[in-house]
């Protein structure tokens, strides 16, 4: 960041892009595979109050991680406590959907690649916000 800063105030002409940059969100360490992996085995995800807003990290069973934002954007729910459910369990499940995951509250289903809302009962549809996600060697996922 420091360095960032440096370069910066070396340039007024890139200082409004620099200043975009700086502003952007730094990685937070979120949760654990060893901790998601574990809340996959029962189809629910890691709440993280650590990162802002709150995300909803969940992983399949070849590890691959996605995180999201942990209120459902139809009411607010915690998406994390929701039903997740990877391909490779029950493949009939939403033909042509990634791993999704539903509202504990209201049913709403989304996918977790591409953060579309595919099944919406009753109400409009939405989307949640996808959050980019890293992996460390030692376990630890960082989620921005």
């Amino acid at each position: 960041d420091s360095v960032l800063s440096a370069r910066c105030l070396s340039s007024s002409v890139r200082a409004s892009s620099c200043e975009a940059m700086s502003q952007m969100p730094s990685w937070v360490a979120a949760t654990t595979m060893a901790e998601v992996r574990g809340a996959s085995k029962e189809h629910r995800g890691v709440y993280c109050a650590a990162t802002s807003p709150a995300t909803a990290v969940f992983a399949t069973r070849a590890d691959e991680v996605f995180a999201i934002d942990a209120a459902c954007p139809h009411a607010g729910h915690k998406l994390s406590s929701g039903h997740c459910v990877d391909p490779s369990d029950i493949e009939d499940l939403l033909p042509g959907a990634g791993v999704v995951v539903s509202c504990p509250a209201h049913s709403y289903i989304y996918d977790l690649r591409s953060g579309d809302c595919v099944s919406a009962i009753g109400g409009g549809r939405g989307r949640c916000v996808k959050r980019p996600v890293k992996v460390l060697d030692d376990g630890t996922i960082l989620v921005r």
